[in-house]
């Protein structure tokens, strides 16, 4: 059986350790408005918003930055087992959440 627990006790920090969370899934313990969506080859910087209790997966961690990559169903109705079923959907999004927010605002499923 898996539980919930927060973020902060799961994670203590850095690179490794996000890489270590891939796959993870994730869910956001408030409404979340304006989070910025990770995609590389947009002219325009997008924004979107989480929905509290939103369930999605720990991706690689930012590129460029130390920031963490959460992928999101479009359809919260139709959540994937994993996060490699996630990449088959056609309708995800991926959003980029800085460390303090991450471990303040969401929870881990642990097993």
């Amino acid at each position: 059986m898996s539980i919930w627990k927060p973020a902060v006790s799961v994670f203590r920090g850095g690179t490794e350790e996000i890489r270590r969370l891939y796959g993870s899934r994730v869910r956001a313990r408030i409404s979340l408005r304006g989070i910025a969506v990770y995609n590389p080859a947009a002219t325009r910087p997008q924004t979107c918003d989480i929905e509290q209790g939103a369930v999605g997966f720990v991706t690689h961690p930012h590129p460029h930055r130390f920031d963490f990559l959460l992928a999101f169903p479009s359809d919260q109705g139709r959540l994937p087992r994993d996060i490699q079923a996630l990449s088959r959907l056609a309708s995800f999004k991926v959003v980029e959440v800085n460390e303090p927010t991450f471990k303040q605002q969401f929870e881990i499923e642990v097993q």
